[in-house]
């Protein structure tokens, strides 16, 4: 594989209304265009980075986010997707989450009450909260108010304002969307995106617009944008994401390649029989639904737990997390899971944690003062140092060029999908099999984080396989091996 730096997202976003996708134009006259699982698992094979669904009734309709839609999603698609709509607290995330969404979108919600904001970075992480603004500019052209319900009602908020408040109460990711270009093709507004981008320090997703291949180049390059969103272009055919990645590479823009062998995944686990069983602890921090999808389809039996005894009695033991360390290791005690997980290491069967699972067999985290670990792997885990975080999107991991079991058959760089504002820094460097390159800095040289970890029987992936398509099922089939 070549170096492909860090590459900028393309994503799709499917408006869903009735159980289909629809769009129309400025928010108005919508129309269908098919049903989104089936649109999802297209636009997967098609090269799609992420994925967003948003309940544009939700709101409106005074209901919640339909949570069936990303179970059924979870189960058959794995890159990443973020589910909006009717979002109102952190109970309503949590759920969405626990469905096998990776981020939950908030506007209306958010812009009634911003404390909420604050209040689900706190419970689910800042990587998990997507603030989405949709943005009209003002009749005089002097700048632009942000919208709720679904464009219906404007709040009086200047967005540039709203958008500086929303990343400091804990917005991870800004996803703003132009309702003046909005399904027009006639592209991005990027007056409007670059004043956003100056304006924060977390990504920022351009939306609303898009037309022509162009369009998207000039929304990175001019706009500053982390990510460039499309919906109609995609929905109705007039362009596919392999039309704007090979666009996007042509004007020297980092993307990630289309992965090509997804489909025929499923041909490499014919072999192993009988498939071991798993142990996916719950604890109630994790991306759980999507995480037991993958393993599965990995070739293991999963089973999700809580239970010391049938911890104990797994073959393999998988750690997940999305959230904060201390508000992790205080559930995994008052369940009191610790001693169970301290005699599951003991018996030397494999382990391996997931994002926050992966930090939380270390001493301790920065996190917080007094932020103590499982205390597994000698080290602490550290804030990334980054001009922009968190830290979301594909990043290439460079592996150890010596013969390990979890990384069999990657080769010696990978793209995953990382979504952390901290990542684990071990005391002993033969611990580390895998870095990854976040943003270069402004001497133009990348800067590396921790992201595989083994030690002993402990495995560690400060990234999400289980949302890394190929790359990720293929180092889950390798970890359910070690099971075996």
């Amino acid at each position: 594989m070549e170096d492909y730096g860090v590459p900028k997202r393309v994503i799709p976003c499917l408006d869903v209304a009735g159980g289909r996708v629809v769009k129309g134009q400025r928010f108005l006259d919508l129309q269908d265009a098919g049903d989104p699982v089936a649109l999802a698992r297209s636009y997967e094979a098609s090269g799609a980075d992420e994925l967003v669904f948003l309940d544009i009734g939700a709101t409106h309709e005074r209901r919640q986010t339909s949570i069936d839609l990303a179970r059924r999603v979870s189960r058959d698609v794995f890159v990443p997707f973020a589910v909006g709509g009717g979002i109102r607290s952190v109970g309503d995330a949590q759920a969405v989450l626990d469905s096998g969404a990776d981020k939950v979108v908030v506007n209306s919600a958010a812009l009634k009450r911003p404390t909420l904001l604050s209040e689900l970075a706190a419970h689910v992480g800042r990587q998990s909260v997507m603030l989405a603004i949709d943005a009209q500019r003002l009749p005089d052209g002097a700048g632009w108010e942000a919208y709720a319900t679904g464009g219906r009602e404007p709040s009086g908020r200047d967005v540039i304002a709203w958008a500086r408040e929303g990343a400091a109460r804990g917005a991870g990711e800004i996803l703003v969307t132009s309702m003046d270009c909005d399904g027009t093709k006639e592209g991005y507004d990027i007056a409007l995106q670059r004043t956003i981008v100056e304006a924060v320090n977390v990504p920022v997703i351009a939306s609303g617009g898009a037309g022509q291949l162009e369009h998207f180049a000039v929304a990175i390059n001019e706009g500053g944008a982390d990510a460039v969103l499309c919906a109609s272009t995609l929905h109705y055919g007039n362009l596919c994401i392999p039309q704007i990645k090979d666009y996007l590479l042509a004007q020297g823009i980092a993307v990630r390649p289309i992965d090509q062998e997804i489909e025929q995944f499923d041909n490499e686990i014919i072999e192993i029989r009988p498939r071991p069983r798993l142990a996916l602890v719950d604890y109630g921090m994790g991306n759980r639904t999507s995480i037991s999808a993958a393993l599965t389809r990995a070739g293991a039996d999963v089973i999700l737990t809580g239970e010391p005894e049938e911890i104990i009695a797994a073959d393999g033991l998988v750690l997940p997390g999305v959230g904060a360390f201390p508000a992790a290791m205080e559930r995994l005690e008052d369940r009191g899971l610790v001693k169970p997980l301290n005699a599951f290491r003991a018996l030397g069967k494999p382990i391996l944690g997931i994002c926050l699972g992966h930090q939380l067999p270390f001493e301790s985290s920065q996190e917080s003062p007094a932020a103590e670990g499982l205390g597994w792997i000698q080290g602490k885990v550290v804030p990334i140092r980054t001009a922009i975080s968190p830290n979301i999107g594909w990043r290439l991991v460079r592996l150890s060029n010596q013969p390990v079991a979890l990384t069999r058959g990657l080769g010696l760089q990978a793209l995953f999908y990382h979504a952390h504002e901290f990542a684990a820094q071990p005391t002993n460097a033969g611990t580390i099999l895998g870095v990854t390159e976040l943003a270069r800095g402004a001497d133009n040289r990348p800067n590396y984080a921790v992201a595989i970890t083994q030690h002993e029987n402990v495995y560690g992936t400060q990234f999400h396989p289980e949302k890394s398509s190929y790359a990720g099922l293929r180092l889950l089939k390798n970890f359910v091996d070690l099971c075996s």
